[in-house]
């Protein structure tokens, strides 16, 4: 077991953390997908521009919407539904399909 000592956050006093060999290893798991996930959006930025940017704000913006719809109107088959209730019938069956 590994022991790491907490600077005194709180109150000043040293506290120590029990890590297990499992937390540890989770740990490391997040940090290299962290690192990868950096490593490739600054690689695609390099090769793409600001294009990589504006079609990820696009996806945020849609994922956004998507999401304060499904909390305003949760139903079973949502986005078949939205689709439906926006642009008709055949907007949500092909809606539906894909």
């Amino acid at each position: 077991m590994w022991r790491c000592r907490n600077g005194g956050t709180s109150g000043g006093k040293n506290e120590t953390a029990n890590f297990a060999w499992w937390q540890l290893s989770l740990i490391g798991v997040g940090r290299i997908i962290g690192t990868c996930f950096f490593q490739a959006s600054s690689i695609a930025i390099k090769m793409t521009g600001p294009s990589v940017i504006r079609a990820a704000s696009a996806t945020f913006i849609v994922f956004e919407i998507l999401a304060k719809m499904s909390a305003k109107d949760p139903q079973q088959e949502s986005f078949r539904t939205y689709a439906k209730n926006a642009y008709g019938r055949c907007a949500g069956f092909s809606s539906g399909w894909v």
